[in-house]
């Protein structure tokens, strides 16, 4: 069964996810509850602490299970995992992000992808950022560079 929960930031910030509770894995996440859509509220203690972590005692993110629930092409799971690799605290390009997955050329379609992560934070697309600025973020550039803020 899928469960929503919930974190609330401050006064102006809630982080919300959604975890499966056949397999304790996170599914989706945002800034928005737009991803509850009549679901139940139920707390993951375990996965609820690791995002308190982050976000109350900016740590970096414990790895938390997660599986995609959503429809990804090849080329969004590649940028997406390599994504992941991007350390805590640290930001790289689009440009740099398509270098790394042997696509150079591919920076605007790795923006593009970012911009279908249904994973924000656990797939820190934030890290991202253009050569002239922030690039774009789901949401808003206010929680982008929040987190950026955050990690630094």
């Amino acid at each position: 069964m899928i469960f929503y929960d919930l974190i609330k930031i401050n006064e102006t910030l809630t982080f919300h996810y959604l975890w499966d509770s056949s397999d304790e894995k996170v599914i989706r996440a945002s800034f928005s509850n737009k991803i509850i859509n009549n679901l139940k509220k139920k707390e993951n203690s375990e996965i609820k602490r690791k995002f308190e972590l982050y976000f109350f005692e900016k740590r970096e993110l414990p790895e938390i299970n997660y599986k995609f629930d959503t429809k990804l092409t090849d080329f969004e799971l590649k940028v997406l995992k390599e994504t992941e690799k991007i350390k805590y605290g640290e930001a790289i390009t689009y440009k740099e992000l398509a270098k790394r997955i042997h696509n150079p050329k591919a920076f605007r379609a790795v923006g593009n992808a970012l911009g279908k992560n249904p994973l924000p934070v656990i797939i820190p697309c934030h890290r991202v950022i253009g050569a002239n600025g922030l690039g774009g973020f789901t949401g808003g550039l206010h929680i982008k560079k929040f987190l950026l803020k955050l990690e630094s």
